[in-house]
């Protein structure tokens, strides 16, 4: 929740707006279920693929699919597009307990993951008084 006495920009309120209308909450981050369904596939066909490597080379094929395919997504207002979402969606939700047996898909990929979500939804001040 926003404090009452924060001011945003028209530019900046349309962005969190349209996040925010698009996207569920995932821990902290923000994904909607086509995002979601996306990283879920990349994670299991490398899993799949690479069953038998070692985990940076299982992590480097998703990565590589993840790059590959990923739908861009951007709005007109934005001055920097682009995101890394790399947050390991409910796998069970794609994938039943037998698919996911044996695959050791645990964690996130994420690397200096810039938490926009959590931006948006306290803004800056917000932010920095969690942090």
């Amino acid at each position: 929740m926003l404090p009452d006495d924060l001011k945003f920009s028209e530019r900046v309120l349309s962005l969190r707006c349209n996040t925010l209308a698009t996207s569920v909450t995932h821990g902290r981050m923000l994904l909607c279920d086509v995002e979601q369904r996306f990283y879920a596939s990349c994670r299991y066909e490398a899993a799949v693929a690479c069953r038998d490597t070692s985990e940076i080379i299982r992590r480097a094929a998703m990565l590589e699919r993840f790059a590959a395919g990923y739908p861009v997504r951007y709005d007109a207002a934005e001055l920097i597009v682009g995101s890394q979402r790399f947050t390991c969606p409910d796998m069970r939700k794609y994938y039943t307990d037998e698919q996911l047996k044996n695959l050791q898909i645990n964690g996130n990929l994420g690397h200096i993951v810039v938490d926009y979500g959590m931006l948006l939804r306290y803004g800056i001040d917000g932010t920095a008084e969690r942090i």
